[in-house]
């Protein structure tokens, strides 16, 4: 594929602003040629040296293939918006071709796009996508966060700016999104999105401490839901250790947290130490009356531990309390 002319995609860009689905196809048929072009090349110059990855192949294109001088904001966030899908694409076309070639059908491949880089997490994006395709039927912005941030890799910041819409607004889509997507069942699927994702947002250049640790937590609670407790720990301490450093003491996340934490640590045996996680987690959650229902969730647990602990007493006074 021949090198498309900066000012093309320009003007495919500045189509878009009169509105128009034929526009949008037309720049995604070129934003798709060009990124899948790009990819190729970082492999072919990258062998097996780590070379650019989603977000880095995105941004090159918008510097490659858009002037600068002719386009704004909203242009920006347009291009970024269409190179995401493009990038869903691109990793898609290229498992279904690994697995076309192996002849168990397998198509868990990195999911940089260029391949190139060694020890990436690998997930099967196949499943992913067919996940997507269910979740489009719910929520097609759901599908565009996802694209945005895992495919793309784009920060939370320039996925609001392509949509239109407040960080709080993409973050808390990006939670409701991963919730559906566990909910259609795909458990490894979903283990290794949040991996990939945390991953991403360590490796980030603008850390967000809160937003990993908020994905930390979701990948605890899946843990937790599919009984592995030890490795559902792990990720509760590493969220709690993030959330600290972010937030109040007294924030009601970090109450949240330990309540969630103190209730795996119950199903680990680990009775005075889950005891300890439960009541400071309800002694934050009582402070803040929105976290009425936290707070009963939390005696409840408490219940739920003195009985397992052999307290039958502490028990059922704590059931006792309004």
């Amino acid at each position: 594929m021949g090198a498309v002319d900066p000012g093309e995609i320009t003007a495919r860009l500045l189509d878009l602003r009169s509105g128009g689905e034929d526009a949008r196809e037309r720049l995604f048929a070129s934003v798709y040629d060009q990124l899948k072009s790009l990819a190729r090349r970082q492999l072919l110059l990258g062998g097996r040296t780590p070379t650019l990855g989603a977000t880095a192949l995105v941004h090159e294109a918008y510097l490659r293939l858009v002037d600068q001088t002719r386009v704004d904001w909203n242009d920006r966030a347009h291009f970024f918006a269409v190179a995401s899908r493009a990038m869903r694409h691109i990793a898609i076309d290229q498992a279904r071709r690994r697995a076309a070639a192996k002849r168990d059908g397998g198509a868990r491949v990195p999911l940089d796009p260029s391949h190139a880089v060694e020890g990436t997490q690998v997930v099967d994006v196949l499943a992913v996508h067919l996940a997507l395709e269910q979740l489009a039927s719910v929520s097609p912005r759901l599908v565009q966060v996802v694209e945005m941030l895992f495919f793309a890799g784009l920060s939370v910041d320039e996925a609001a700016e392509a949509l239109s819409a407040s960080p709080s607004t993409v973050k808390r889509d990006w939670r409701n999104a991963v919730d559906l997507l566990r909910e259609a069942g795909r458990t490894g699927e979903i283990e290794s999105f949040l991996t990939e994702h945390r991953d991403r947002q360590i490796a980030s250049a603008h850390t967000d401490e809160r937003m990993v640790s908020k994905t930390e937590r979701l990948l605890a609670l899946h843990l937790v839901k599919s009984g592995r407790y030890a490795d559902a720990e792990a990720y509760f301490a590493l969220a709690e250790g993030r959330l600290r450093r972010t937030v109040p003491a007294g924030n009601w996340e970090i109450g949240r947290l330990l309540s969630e934490r103190g209730a795996c640590r119950t199903e680990l045996a680990s009775y005075p130490e889950a005891e300890r996680l439960l009541l400071d987690g309800y002694d934050i959650l009582t402070k803040d009356r929105a976290m009425k229902d936290a707070a009963a969730l939390t005696r409840e647990r408490l219940a739920k531990l003195y009985e397992a602990w052999g307290r039958p007493a502490d028990a059922a006074r704590w059931r006792s309390q309004p």
